[in-house]
């Protein structure tokens, strides 16, 4: 019935710019095509047929509903007065063109001698997509056909066939071949209890399967299917390396090279190859490697949005030490979590996270993980899960991903803590099965083992009689057995803090250097909370009034330099902090502190 607006625009047979159902055309109506200002209302009616006699009777169909925006989609059966509805379809897209929707409905309870079934599409006048439907089959049956086929792949050559009895029988009938084989013409198989395991396929293959009931009375249901399914690709051994070079650049990333991206939204992984991201302030400026690399694009995520990319099976099956290691680059304020997670008995068990900013630009040097794998084995697959702070300075990237044979493990999650003038604690992780490690540490450009190291038996390590504000950098590696031991990891920085200065104490900052937004000087150090390096920020001056016309002072109070804060870039309720350096004040009976200021300037705010 040709409904709506206008004619010429009812259910046809045919495809969807072509597309169909499980690769033969099928009925359908289509909105898209026939664009905005048109109301469809179209429906496709049975014949007249007599199932007063029938005692179980079904309907069977397939169908791939896109659902849009405000269209429907209902089946409807005629129960000899009035027509009821067997499924209103008012909310989400089902099924595929390649795997579509089936569709098992129980209608004896409406058998009468002028049945008809019909299928009704309303787009409610808006430009909405279409429905496809094929194989429909109404039948008498009172063996009844299982439902919820599924298929999910154990390996690349073992997948597990998923079913529900809907009814008694016990017996299932499974037939399969190359996708688009002819039913008796497939391998089949009789099983006795679902879920069941079939073997010996070929990897990266497609196939179809169907499945009906066998039952006790020698009766048989409808066939279901075919399910389409496509085995996984050959799997990895190792070692392997994946240095992304042999992708191509995407910023729409579906599938590459057996590496499947998954996400629900705009926040997706992608391929980069031209150095930086697409996004400033955020990401790595070059690849790890090469020129390719695995990156998170965060501009249009939402806060706790995820996306996932899967590795291709790795078969450990004959591995004694499997390990992952990678290089990642996470640098933007608003970065993101990464999680890495290991497929084992078809549930993913996370083993490792890195959260948060990293690096502090894009010209930074890429971090390395190392992963322990071995409590695995048998085909598995990694899945690099990443969560969205919700805002676009937030790229993760990833290079040089590598699954080898490991003995010894680089210490991770390496950390200075309790850090003063003369000492600092250097702490790390063990994933192996070292007992001892190497720690070296010297003055900044050092090589390891040329200035102060020591062995240790635990995973942290005290550094002592350090200079005060000085630089130093420090490396740590893991010994295994008496022959076998860890690159070195580092080189790692930091600066002593600044030994305590006894009052009485005067700072004229005339031993300052002139400088815009620093962060230390001779002990001196502070600190903005704003993202923007430029932003509202202590600076030192030298050159009699501050850069802005208006406000500030024309000469220091003494000398050539003093402290300002330059307000040309702050926002409102922006705040900036000056720390004084320690000032040991036991030796004062009455303690006492004095300075100079000078506040000129109409939107002069506050100072504490």
């Amino acid at each position: 019935v040709d409904g709506g607006q206008s004619t010429g625009d009812s259910w046809v047979s045919g495809t969807v710019a072509g597309n169909n159902l499980n690769g033969s055309a099928c009925a359908l109506v289509n909105s898209d095509a026939n664009g905005n200002g048109t109301h469809l209302i179209e429906t496709l009616i049975s014949p007249v047929f007599d199932a007063s006699a029938a005692s179980s009777l079904f309907l069977d169909f397939e169908q791939y509903y896109r659902f849009s925006f405000v269209d429907s989609a209902l089946v409807e059966v005629y129960d000899g007065s009035q027509w009821q509805i067997l499924l209103s379809q008012t909310a989400n897209s089902v099924g595929a063109f390649n795997n579509p929707d089936q569709q098992h409905i129980d209608i004896s309870a409406y058998k009468n001698a002028q049945m008809q079934i019909r299928f009704r599409y309303n787009d409610n006048n808006s430009w909405a997509r279409y429905w496809l439907i094929d194989n429909v089959q109404v039948y008498n049956s009172n063996c009844v056909a299982p439902i919820n086929f599924t298929a999910t792949d154990l390996s690349p050559s073992t997948i597990q066939l998923d079913w529900t009895s809907n009814g008694t029988t016990t017996n299932w009938l499974i037939e399969w071949g190359p996708q688009g084989f002819s039913l008796g013409n497939g391998n089949d198989t009789v099983v006795g209890t679902a879920p069941f395991v079939l073997d010996s396929l070929n990897p990266a293959t497609d196939y179809s399967f169907y499945i009906r009931s066998l039952c006790l009375s020698g009766d048989s249901s409808t066939w279901i299917g075919p399910l389409l399914f496509s085995t996984a690709c050959t799997a990895i051994n190792l070692p392997f390396l994946e240095n992304v070079e042999l992708h191509m650049p995407n910023q729409n990333l579906d599938t590459s090279l057996c590496w499947q991206q998954i996400s629900s939204g705009n926040y997706d992984w992608n391929i980069d190859g031209s150095g930086s991201t697409p996004s400033s302030g955020t990401g790595p400026s070059v690849a790890y490697s090469g020129n390719n690399y695995f990156y998170v694009e965060a501009s249009g995520g939402n806060p706790g949005d995820q996306t996932l990319l899967i590795s291709p099976y790795i078969d450990l099956n004959n591995s004694l030490n499997p390990a992952l290691e990678f290089y990642y680059h996470m640098y933007g304020v608003k970065m993101g979590d990464l999680f890495v997670d290991v497929l084992s008995n078809q549930q993913w068990i996370n083993v490792d996270s890195i959260n948060g900013q990293q690096q502090n630009s894009s010209l930074d040097a890429w971090h390395k993980k190392q992963i322990n794998l071995s409590a695995f084995s048998g085909f598995t697959k990694i899945r690099f899960r990443a969560q969205s702070k919700g805002v676009f300075q937030g790229d993760i990237a990833l290079d040089d991903i590598q699954f080898i044979e490991l003995n010894c493990y680089e210490p991770q999650n390496v950390t200075l803590t309790n850090l003063t003038d003369t000492s600092a604690q250097i702490n790390w992780t063990e994933i192996g099965t070292a007992l001892q490690w190497e720690l070296s540490w010297g003055p900044s450009g050092f090589a390891p083992g040329s200035a102060w190291d020591t062995i240790l038996n635990n995973s942290y390590g005290i550094l002592r009689n350090l200079q005060s504000d000085n630089d130093y950098e420090y490396y740590v590696r893991s010994f295994c057995n008496n022959t076998d031991s860890s690159n070195w990891v580092g080189p790692f920085e930091f600066r002593t803090k600044c030994s305590a200065f006894f009052a009485p104490w005067f700072e004229n900052i005339e031993s300052h250097n002139q400088t815009i937004a620093f962060i230390n000087s001779n002990c001196w150090t502070t600190q903005n909370n704003s993202s923007t390096t430029l932003a509202y920020n202590w600076n030192i001056d030298g050159g009699g009034s501050t850069p802005t016309n208006n406000t500030g002072p024309l000469v220091p109070y003494s000398g050539s330099n003093y402290f300002y804060t330059e307000a040309s870039n702050g926002q409102i309720a922006d705040e900036t902090y000056l720390y004084f350096p320690m000032i040991d004040i036991s030796g004062l009976s009455d303690p006492t502190f004095q300075c100079y200021f000078y506040m000129y300037g109409s939107q002069i705010w506050q100072l504490y």
